[in-house]
């Protein structure tokens, strides 16, 4: 019972605390509104064949590693099933990850790291996040490469986590040229890809599109749900 009462107080603090680029288990926030944004973005990169300004977008995965009295150890390998049914877990977790975005927002608003827009009116998005999953926009330049790298590894060293170099990888908009592509993967140690072909298991394009209408639909749906009714605004019965 006192885990729920804790559970319940957490999760109505939570909007006010953890960034609006996390849209994982906030109350409020839909968990498809960051893959929604993540697809326009990708097909707005897809279209980016001019400019002097190259984009590129880091899609990280993290590994969790196991902590000992502050020192890392060895990979733990687990001999039976795991439970993990602490409901406070997941709300623990995000307050974690909620760091690496303040230190990515920091840097943004030092102007070390510079986002992408995909219009002149829309916002700077320089990462989004959904739980543990990560997707920073960054220019394609050595410097803003060097200065996340720093803000990866300043996390990696306080939070246990790492970067699973194995599984993560990297694409750019059409404007940078494959050396400079070459340069940046090579510095960073992920793969390469033309494009990010699936997000929070989503595909980028075909079957995908329809799926994508219909969080659309159902996000319009809630929203609609919330507002008040107008005759009750109007005080008509």
């Amino acid at each position: 019972m006192k885990e729920r009462i804790k559970e319940l107080g957490l999760s109505l603090v939570l909007p006010d605390v953890i960034d609006e680029e996390q849209s994982a288990f906030v109350q409020g926030r839909l968990i498809m509104d960051n893959a929604l944004i993540a697809m326009e973005c990708f097909h707005w990169m897809k279209k980016k064949i001019k400019g002097k300004r190259g984009v590129m977008t880091l899609k990280l995965d993290m590994s969790k590693a196991g902590l000992l009295n502050g020192q890392l150890r060895c990979n733990i390998t687990p001999g039976r099933g795991l439970r993990q049914g602490d409901h406070l877990s997941p709300y623990l977790f995000i307050l974690c990850v909620d760091v690496r975005s303040g230190l990515l927002k920091k840097e943004a608003c030092d102007l070390k790291i510079h986002g992408t827009r995909i219009a002149r009116q829309a916002p700077t998005i320089s990462h989004l996040l959904f739980a543990g999953d990560n997707l920073l926009f960054t220019r394609a330049t050595p410097q803003e490469d060097d200065n996340i790298m720093a803000i990866l590894h300043k996390y990696q060293v306080s939070s246990g986590q790492v970067v699973n170099l194995d599984k993560s990888e990297v694409s750019f908009t059409r404007n940078v040229c494959e050396e400079s592509m070459e340069l940046l993967r090579a510095r960073i140690g992920v793969r390469f890809v033309i494009t990010h072909s699936k997000y929070l298991g989503l595909q980028k394009d075909g079957y995908g599109k329809p799926i994508m209408t219909l969080f659309i639909a159902i996000h319009v749906w809630l929203l609609a749900l919330s507002f008040p009714c107008p005759t009750a605004i109007s005080g008509i019965a």
